[in-house]
């Protein structure tokens, strides 16, 4: 316990190359001597905030501050889904993961590492869209609810070689909480193709 009058405090005093801990332990050995962990690196200016025996959150002399670790992928498919049922939702197939930086995706699905406020996108195009569907809608389904993206019916696309449809939502998750994006063709002929799809996501709060 520390009492000082106002300006007063600890200061730990490093050269202007070398790096300085506040460390919290729970043990004597490996990362049990810094389970949470301060640091200032004199060389680079970086101060880091660790927990759990390592360290992730990094505020730079600009104020910047990032976390290599943080909940956020960037995915893609790799092949087109041709001739999809219609009547009932489609999971859209993902087979090209271009970032995923804490490791949450897998089979077409995100599931959320933490309990938060989570910002999801996703953009679908469909080619071969039937004047005798009732209409196509694309969602981002997730344990708790479903979010519709897009909905509409053959007098929008009518005519078109293809169709390109997308948007976002903040979704309300929990820990283990898990996150899709479907396809829905209500009505007519099983001919829709998705040929090109993106989906998106970061934790927000």
């Amino acid at each position: 316990v520390v009492t000082a009058p106002d300006e007063g405090g600890i200061t730990v005093v490093g050269g202007t190359t070398e790096r300085n801990y506040l460390a919290f332990a729970d043990g004597t050995s490996g990362n049990a001597r810094f389970r949470g962990l301060i640091s200032y690196d004199h060389n680079t200016d970086l101060l880091t905030l660790g927990a759990g025996g390592s360290g992730s959150v990094v505020l730079d002399g600009n104020g910047i501050l990032t976390n290599p670790t943080q909940p956020c992928f960037n995915v893609r498919n790799s092949v087109s889904q041709d001739n999809i049922t219609n009547g009932s939702a489609q999971t859209i197939v993902f087979g090209n993961e271009i970032k995923d930086l804490n490791g949450d995706f897998s089979s077409n699905t995100f599931t959320a590492p933490v309990t938060g406020q989570y910002l999801l996108t996703c953009m679908v195009r469909t080619d071969g869209q039937q004047s005798n569907t009732n209409y196509n809608s694309i969602s981002i389904t997730t344990s708790n609810r479903g979010y519709v993206i897009s909905f509409n019916g053959p007098e929008v696309w009518n005519g078109a070689s293809f169709f390109t449809q997308g948007g976002a939502c903040v979704a309300d998750m929990d820990a283990n909480d898990t996150a899709i994006v479907t396809f829905l063709g209500q009505g007519g002929t099983d001919a829709t193709d998705v040929t090109d799809a993106h989906f998106t996501g970061c934790l927000l709060a």
